[in-house]
């Protein structure tokens, strides 16, 4: 970036003109990621990505937003800081944060931005053969039990298993709970599974059950 010979021209709302291109993507970069958790705490994720996908060049993309959810891990459910030092001799505009903070459930919405921007992603719908990892339904008002759970499916042209998220309502639900408590227990569902780097989703599930326990 410091061999460019040529300004950039990324629209910022301060006055750039004269502003050398490396400060430009900083900048832009700042403003974006503001901009997505503004977005997330003031709960307008919707008409926040109805804008983004009118705009020609949109300041966040879905490759960024695969980034950020790869920051986080599972296991530790992490918060991440981005942190900005700038120039004494080129100070950033007041407006500017120079620490902008993600909190872990922050996450999830960030995936669904991702998802939302990468318009052209493949589905896939066939039938999945997997084992229940995580169970993360609550009770409706019939007193029922329906919700996410999390799987590992095994797919033909992936080395490692793939962890899915769907949701399933109660029926299907009750024999996801049956699977998770039963040692060496497969199931088979059929959707459509989602692109994506870590936890996918799975959605238009269409049958679940329990088809075998590993001798």
């Amino acid at each position: 970036m410091h061999a460019l010979q040529m300004q950039g021209e990324l629209d910022l709302s301060s006055d750039s003109g004269s502003l050398p291109f490396v400060r430009e993507v900083t900048l832009a970069l700042n403003q974006s990621l503001q901009a997505l958790v503004t977005a997330i705490e003031g709960d307008r994720i919707a008409p926040w990505l109805d804008q983004l996908k009118q705009e020609a060049a949109p300041p966040i993309s879905s490759n960024l937003c695969a980034a950020l959810v790869q920051m986080q891990d599972e296991k530790l459910e992490n918060d991440l800081s981005i942190r900005f030092g700038w120039a004494a001799s080129l100070p950033a505009p007041a407006s500017t944060p120079s620490v902008i903070r993600f909190q872990r459930d922050y996450f999830p919405r960030i995936e669904e931005v991702r998802r939302e921007l990468r318009g052209t992603q493949t589905q896939r719908e066939e039938i999945f053969i997997g084992t229940v990892e995580r169970l993360e339904g609550s009770m409706n008002d019939q007193g029922q039990r329906e919700g996410d759970v999390v799987l590992s499916l095994f797919l033909r042209d992936e080395e490692a298993l793939v962890k899915a998220r769907v949701y399933l309502q109660p029926t299907d639900y009750t024999q996801a709970v049956r699977a998770h408590e039963t040692d060496g227990a497969y199931v088979q569902v059929k959707g459509q599974l989602q692109a994506g780097s870590r936890l996918r989703q799975l959605t238009h599930a269409k049958s679940f059950e329990v088809v075998g326990v590993a001798g």
